[in-house]
């Protein structure tokens, strides 16, 4: 190997490893931010039970169908409040 190229792979290894440092990070930090909301999800469904509110789940197949554009029917939409929450049923 001539030395320009020696250098690329150097260059690019300690690149590859400063990547495979932050994907690491990334992926540590995403885990994290799961255990917190699963945390903070059975905190508040044990908070509404003690209250005695029924509580649907959070439907998250349902929100990115909307955002998706799969189920936009806005025309034949209604608006209803909940609580002071508005939301459109379909």
């Amino acid at each position: 190997m001539d030395a320009l190229s020696k250098t690329s792979v150097d260059n690019l290894a300690k690149e590859n490893k400063q990547l495979k440092k932050k994907l690491e990070k990334i992926k540590r930090e995403n885990r994290d931010l799961k255990k917190s909301v699963y945390d903070l999800s059975v905190r508040y469904n044990l908070s509404l039970q003690q209250a005695g509110h029924l509580h649907k789940p959070f439907d998250i197949d349902a929100v990115l169908s909307i955002e998706g554009g799969e189920a936009q029917k806005t025309s034949n939409a209604t608006t209803k409040e909940d609580s002071g929450t508005a939301f459109t049923v379909a």
